[in-house]
């Protein structure tokens, strides 16, 4: 029997990589000025997230997380850190004009975004 959890789990962890029936990826102009390199590791620590506590998931449907990643800066020699937020967002079809009733039979959108843009 699919959940909401088993739907958002799967989704997430493929969404990113290859086209998916079931919803699309985006991601804020912030994460997608942090180069290609970046958003591939940020990708993938989102498709492997899976520290859902009560707290950070208090429905259980495992529609929104945190990853922190550590880079490198070649110029100033120093590591620069920047906390991620994703959330997936429910619509009633592709047009996303409308928010789904159904959560189970949505169209979802993995929104990726830098904390500071949430």
């Amino acid at each position: 029997m699919d959940t909401i959890q088993a739907k958002n789990d799967a989704f997430r962890k493929v969404v990113m990589f290859a086209p998916h029936p079931d919803g699309k990826a985006v991601m804020t102009p912030g994460v997608a000025s942090l180069g290609s390199a970046v958003c591939a590791w940020i990708y993938k620590e989102i498709a492997e997230f899976d520290n859902f506590t009560e707290d950070n998931d208090p429905y259980g449907d495992h529609d929104f997380g945190s990853v922190t990643v550590s880079v490198s800066n070649l110029m100033t020699d120093e590591d620069e850190t920047h906390k991620v937020f994703w959330k997936i967002d429910y619509y009633e079809d592709a047009d996303m004009e409308f928010g789904a009733e159904d959560k189970l039979n949505a169209y979802r959108v993995l929104v990726i975004m830098l904390s500071e843009e949430y």
